[in-house]
């Protein structure tokens, strides 16, 4: 009878490790977990600034409202003084200086439309910074959701198997008590035969 259990009870744990290393009772968790991942957005407004600092950016600041307005009063101002100039029949003497006036103005006014480009690009740095930040929080939700899959996946077949092993070992340490229990049994019969 104690064999018989014995033999119950390493068939029981195969069958139990085999059941173990070969089905999943987490698929059911992990494809939730995978939805609830995969149902996450990156942040609206990260992603907003982003969009509107890469276009701030792309935009020509010689297109600029501030540096036409910038161009059209240094030719409105350019226009008056040779007027004036004219008036006072200084002509000649007074276009250069007024000429070139004009010039530092409008090298000014291209000065300040690369100054807005500039703090346009270091906007966009900020934004490109914090929209990685984003990214990379997604890459590793995913990349931690797929590690703890495959080490619990992992687990449970190692813990299946090794059940399958026991169950086994048991079964073959039942079968060498049994040769050890018929190999007394010669024993103690060959002895009667020599008696």
């Amino acid at each position: 009878m104690a064999d018989f259990l014995s033999a119950a009870s390493g068939g029981l744990q195969t069958i139990g490790g085999l059941i173990q290393a070969f089905t999943s009772g987490t698929k059911k968790k992990e494809k939730a977990l995978e939805a609830y991942n995969d149902s996450y957005t990156p942040n609206q407004s990260i992603m907003d600034y982003y969009q509107k600092s890469l276009n701030e950016y792309n935009a020509n600041p010689y297109n600029s409202a501030q540096y036409r307005k910038g161009q059209t009063e240094i030719k409105s101002n350019l226009a008056t003084g040779i007027s004036a100039a004219q008036d006072r029949r200084a002509g000649v003497g007074s276009l250069s200086n007024l000429v070139a006036g004009a010039n530092r103005a409008s090298m000014a006014n291209v000065a300040n439309a690369e100054s807005v480009r500039a703090q346009r690009l270091n906007q966009l740095g900020a934004a490109t910074g914090m929209k990685a930040n984003e990214d990379r929080s997604i890459f590793e939700r995913k990349y931690n959701l797929l590690a703890m899959k495959a080490a619990a996946a992992a687990k449970q077949k190692s813990d299946g198997l090794q059940n399958v092993f026991s169950g086994l070992s048991n079964l073959s340490s039942l079968g060498g008590s049994k040769d050890k229990k018929q190999g007394d049994d010669y024993g103690e019969y060959k002895n009667l035969l020599m008696a």
